[in-house]
């Protein structure tokens, strides 16, 4: 009789669940920043993005078998796939050509050689100062230093600072100048920009400069770029 009233009794009592261990949660642990799940879904503007950190966020907290560092890293993604979708990477603009035109006048000037290497090379070294017309509007100084006679065969390279206007807009640069001279034909002739060598208003000044020599007068046509 006791054990049936034993049996009874135990039917009849509910049957006491042991509660599940505590963890410590990853907003409690000291010393680390934490983005809840409500705070997630609030800051994200896009739907899928939403959804997906909703959905990794519940995972992070109440999975039981997660342990702190898993659920910092999944934050860590649905953070990283919020800064995508919310600030998406912008294809580069290119600053837009421009093109400037006119004429210039130069005066070059042999230099005497100082130096015993300077005399034994026998490379000529030439002064140069320029007034240039037109959209630009600025002086030239430099210097060159040219193998041949500039008649038939030979080369030469220069540095040339330019201060003036540009189209309006003031400041300086420099040229650097490098071409081969073939029976009198210049060729690959080129005159660029120095990066980053424009000043005030011409600063991140970028180009290149075509010289055109015709019955004895000096033309520039001047294609460019500055930032805006």
């Amino acid at each position: 009789m006791l054990d049936h009233a034993r049996q009874r009794r135990r039917r009849r009592e509910p049957r006491m669940v042991k509660p599940p261990r505590s963890r410590r949660r990853p907003q409690d642990a000291p010393g680390r920043a934490y983005v809840g799940r409500q705070g997630l879904g609030l800051a994200l503007s896009q739907a899928a993005c939403r959804v997906f950190t909703i959905h990794a966020a519940a995972a992070m907290v109440h999975s039981a078998n997660a342990s702190h560092e898993s659920a910092m890293n999944i934050l860590l993604l649905c953070l990283a796939g919020f800064a995508l979708l919310s600030h998406p990477v912008q294809p580069a603009t290119e600053a837009a050509t421009m093109h400037a035109t006119g004429t210039f006048d130069v005066k070059v000037t042999p230099q005497v050689a100082d130096n015993p290497p300077a005399q034994a090379s026998g490379i000529g070294r030439l002064s140069l100062d320029k007034q240039f017309h037109g959209a630009l509007e600025a002086t030239g100084q430099g210097e060159m230093l040219a193998s041949g006679d500039g008649a038939q065969s030979g080369a030469y390279v220069a540095i040339e600072k330019v201060t003036g206007s540009l189209q309006g807009r003031s400041g300086s640069f420099v040229l650097v100048h490098s071409a081969v001279l073939v029976q009198g034909v210049p060729q690959d002739w080129t005159v660029k920009v120095v990066p980053d060598s424009g000043t005030e208003q011409l600063r991140g000044l970028a180009g290149a400069m075509q010289i055109t020599i015709a019955d004895g007068e000096h033309s520039y046509d001047f294609r460019y770029s500055l930032p805006e």
